[in-house]
């Protein structure tokens, strides 16, 4: 159950703009089990305790145009979210069990940008800073070192995202114009999250402590990536594109678990620890994308047009798109001590050449 209520104004004075805002809001959840689990008989039928949320969100924007070529502006925003129902109970399907040190989500964010306009000449940078605090995470799995199926709860996640991009479109000859963009950013885990590993079928805890996830990269988004294109119309309405796309720093999504001294045993070696610990970096990569178009009017009333869209026009099959680590550990039986050692992680991979036409008629 939620609701909301908001309130913005705007300012101006000669070249300067201020637009602030704000939001308060009401956010509430539990969960109703529908049936009584013989292993929860207690703790499964009925409603869980409510769970009410005062979230609000205040957040101002300044622009200043300097002159008609030069422009500024600035955004920032804090808020209070409340945590995602997924999130609030360890084990939902089973029982009302609520995740330990849940909390509302926080959210400050600042960025700033500044744009030129020469003509057809026109660029931006801008550079943005982003920390999140407080978020919860609840995933469940067979742990092979305690040999049952459980669900694993982690409270008080955070993650920081700061970079810089910037943009430009400059005209070459004619509607032949070059396209830019470059990307650098840093997002990072800046927090070492408590969490607490109970079994599924008991409410028993198996573990608890912290995931080591501090300075860690958060996962499955490039963090350096740079676009180049070529566009041109023609006086007849075709027009065709071309771009080279380039990204890298982009890391394989983390297991927890390995992060954690509950599989840490006196039969690993530091470089078997570092080895488990270690985040996988996928290796850059490049795409090559094009398109062409053409559309007719028809009694000037009516358009008809095509699209059609290529993309990884090369057919690389072997550029990581994302991934992550299994939970799974294998014993290592080499050994008369006791050691594990992760499963081998998963991967997804960009599809090789694909077509897209599109045929529309307006009316």
């Amino acid at each position: 159950m939620n609701g909301d209520a908001w309130l913005s104004y705007d300012l101006n004075f000669g070249g300067l703009g201020i637009k602030v805002g704000g939001e308060v809001g009401y956010a509430s959840m539990w969960r109703e089990g529908l049936w009584r689990k013989g292993l929860f008989p207690d703790n499964s039928k009925g409603d869980s305790k409510k769970l009410d949320y005062l979230t609000y969100k205040g957040k101002a924007n300044f622009s200043y145009r300097i002159s008609g070529a030069h422009a500024v502006e600035a955004n920032i925003v804090y808020m209070q979210k409340a945590p995602e129902f997924q999130s609030a109970f360890v084990s939902p399907r089973t029982r009302n069990t609520i995740t330990p040190g849940l909390s509302p989500e926080h959210v400050f964010g600042v960025d700033a940008a500044y744009s030129l306009r020469l003509g057809d000449i026109k660029a931006r940078v801008s550079g943005y800073y982003t920390r999140v605090t407080d978020q919860s995470k609840v995933m469940s799995y067979y742990d092979d070192v305690a040999a049952t199926y459980t669900n694993f709860a982690m409270s008080g996640i955070d993650k920081l995202y700061f970079g810089l991009e910037a943009a430009v479109s400059v005209p070459l000859y004619r509607t032949l114009t070059l396209n830019a963009a470059v990307s650098w950013g840093q997002y990072t885990y800046d927090s070492d999250p408590d969490y607490i590993q109970t079994q599924d079928n008991s409410g028993d805890i198996v573990s608890a402590g912290k995931v080591y996830w501090k300075n860690f990269r958060l996962e499955s988004t490039p963090q350096t990536a740079l676009n180049v294109g070529l566009s041109y119309r023609t006086n007849k309405n075709i027009y065709l594109s071309a771009d080279f796309n380039y990204y890298n720093r982009m890391y394989l999504s983390m297991s927890p678990i390995y992060r954690t001294d509950a599989v840490i045993t006196s039969g690993m070696s530091a470089a078997d620890i570092a080895h488990m610990r270690h985040q996988e970096r996928f290796d850059g990569a490049y795409t090559l994308n094009a398109s062409v178009g053409k559309n007719w009017y028809i009694h000037r009333k009516y358009t008809l047009g095509f699209s059609l869209d290529i993309k990884n026009i090369l057919n690389d099959q072997s550029i990581k798109t994302g991934g992550y680590e299994q939970t799974r550990l294998s014993k290592n039986t080499e050994t008369t001590v006791t050691s594990y050692q992760p499963f081998d992680s998963k991967y997804f991979y960009l599809f090789g050449t694909t077509y897209y036409l599109n045929i529309y008629f307006r009316f």
